[in-house]
């Protein structure tokens, strides 16, 4: 089991993960030239709730490894490295930081998984069959009910318990 927070390091910032929430810093001479330049919009601290997936690409001859966060209530950037460069859910990280990314989005998506609420359930009020019998009885002593009613109804009852 891994301490929280877990960080994992990266060229144009830091991601960590708190149990509930997922932070993005900015770190770094890439980092800090992205938010200079206006790219990004530096820091995000988004809730567990909020995250629906993440994304780790590996990086290609000609760019670096990413880590994406995608949670509602943003526009995700699809895409290569490039595309997502201008992306402030998104951090750079070298080959060697990879292991720390990929643990990362591991204890997120089972956090998210374990946070899944079970499908709602329904059933109808079960009523005490004693309480029902006595109504059932209320009504036959009333002349609501015959006597072959109220026997009929009563062995259904007592099988059911």
């Amino acid at each position: 089991m891994d301490k929280l927070p877990f960080t994992a390091v990266g060229a144009t910032g830091e991601v960590s993960f708190t149990g509930t929430s997922v932070l993005i810093r900015r770190k770094g001479l890439l980092g800090a030239m992205r938010q200079i330049s206006g790219i990004g919009r530096g820091n995000k601290d988004v809730p567990l709730s909020a995250v629906t997936g993440v994304r780790i690409e590996p990086g290609s001859l000609f760019s670096k490894p990413f880590f994406q966060l995608i949670h509602s209530g943003d526009v995700q950037i699809q895409g290569g490295a490039n595309d997502v460069g201008n992306d402030d859910n998104s951090v750079f990280f070298g080959k060697s930081a990879k292991p720390d990314f990929e643990r990362l989005a591991q204890l997120i998506l089972t956090a998210l998984a374990e946070t899944k609420a079970p499908p709602l359930t329904w059933s109808l009020p079960v009523d005490d069959p004693t309480d029902t019998l006595k109504k059932l009885a209320a009504l036959k002593d009333a002349g609501v009910l015959t006597e072959e009613e109220f026997s009929a109804k009563k062995a259904e009852i007592l099988s059911r318990m």
